[in-house]
């Protein structure tokens, strides 16, 4: 008897049906049944989300770990510079590290809502707002001091993590002082050419600095031509049993240099932070209470300005200065040269706790193959800045 085609195309769908129940199979778009293994990975949509990932342990780390506001940069290097790239590199490096990062969107409706125009330094006000409004701990505040691509490539920047609140206080600071050719090598196989190669691993170290709550690194002590030329500093000033609130008044500038100012305020603002000894008010504040009560200082700071502003930032130390000469190298065999004067009054008895006159060029102590020379006046200052706070700190 002959079949026909729509009997054998039932006798092999009902012989298909037999082997899948034989082998326990499931047949396409069918599930498998109670008790039945599926052998097929579960889909996951987003990796990060994954039990074990590195991103997911990451995330967790970083919603325990306090929240952080980063603030758009501030450029200081006297050329065009591109700051938002920049700081989205940080932005990333620091996401990487696991920190709690304020949201971009957060940060820039909280600016608007107090109509937060600088970002060089948190006031009363706006440390409260991002303390209560968004609960953040720590304000980052950035600024760009040197920015150059061609060769040689030299990049600089100052950070610093200043906690909210009533009385914005630096918590840590660090900086960056970079060139392509600071190591040269033998045959100039060490120099930099590529900016970006320069500026990349320069902030992932300050990102891993930042994550680490800012150790240290350098060690050793300066080269002894970098100590003040001459300094006087008080006996009251080593004995203290408690650490000294210090704010830093705008330095007189009398360089060519237009932003010498604020450069040697944010070496000293860096290195003073670094010591147990000092406790540094950020500079925001201060320019609050100057513009508060129309505080103008063109020559330096009088006893009856210095004791306004005991009063105004309840603090125990006023630091100031003069900036003479802060010049960069420029010319065949130029080497930079910085020359600056400190000043230190304490509020009890308004004595003068500390003073020293501090000038250097990039060459000094430098005598074979330029071993040692400095080539930056950004580097050579941060140097200085950092002998005469460590003369400071001595006991």
């Amino acid at each position: 008897m002959k079949t026909t085609w729509p009997d054998r195309a039932l006798t092999c769908l009902l012989l298909l049906l037999l082997a899948a129940g034989l082998t326990g199979c499931a047949l396409p778009g069918q599930t498998t049944g109670p008790g039945q293994a599926n052998l097929a990975p579960p889909e996951i949509s987003d990796p990060s989300q994954a039990p074990n990932s590195p991103q997911r342990e990451r995330s967790e780390e970083a919603a325990s770990s306090p929240r952080i506001a980063v603030l758009p940069f501030v450029n200081l290097s006297a050329a065009p510079a591109p700051l938002k790239e920049i700081r989205q590199k940080l932005l990333e490096l620091l996401r990487d590290q696991g920190m709690n990062l304020l949201e971009e969107k957060e940060l820039l409706a909280l600016m608007k809502r107090h109509r937060m125009r600088s970002t060089a330094g948190l006031t009363t006000e706006l440390g409260e707002a991002f303390l209560k409004e968004a609960g953040v701990t720590g304000v980052l505040i950035t600024q760009l001091t040197q920015y150059q691509t061609y060769f040689p490539p030299k990049f600089a920047l100052t950070s610093r993590l200043v906690t909210t609140g009533e009385k914005p206080m630096v918590g840590w600071a660090d900086s960056l002082i970079m060139t392509g050719d600071a190591q040269r090598g033998l045959l100039d196989l060490k120099l930099i050419r590529d900016f970006n190669q320069l500026y990349g691993p320069g902030l992932a170290r300050l990102a891993t600095s930042l994550s680490r709550s800012f150790e240290e690194q350098a060690n050793g002590n300066e080269r002894k031509f970098l100590n003040p030329r001459s300094f006087y500093r008080a006996p009251a000033l080593a004995q203290q049993d408690r650490p000294l609130t210090v704010a830093i008044l705008p330095f007189i500038n009398q360089s060519q240099n237009r932003f010498a100012s604020d450069l040697i305020a944010l070496d000293f603002l860096r290195h003073l932070s670094a010591e147990n000894k000092f406790q540094v008010l950020d500079p925001g504040l201060l320019e609050e209470q100057l513009l508060g009560y129309r505080i103008i200082m063109p020559y330096g700071t009088s006893l009856d300005t210095a004791d306004m502003l005991f009063n105004f930032l309840d603090v125990d130390l006023l630091l100031a200065g003069k900036i003479l000469e802060y010049e960069e190298a420029s010319g065949v065999n130029a080497v930079p040269r910085v020359h600056f004067t400190a000043q230190i009054i304490q509020r009890q008895n308004h004595e003068l706790v500390w003073s020293s006159i501090s000038s250097n060029y990039g060459d000094e102590g430098v005598y074979f193959f330029d071993f040692g020379l400095i080539k930056t006046a950004r580097e050579l200052a941060s140097r200085m800045v950092r002998s005469t706070v460590r003369q400071m700190a001595q006991p």
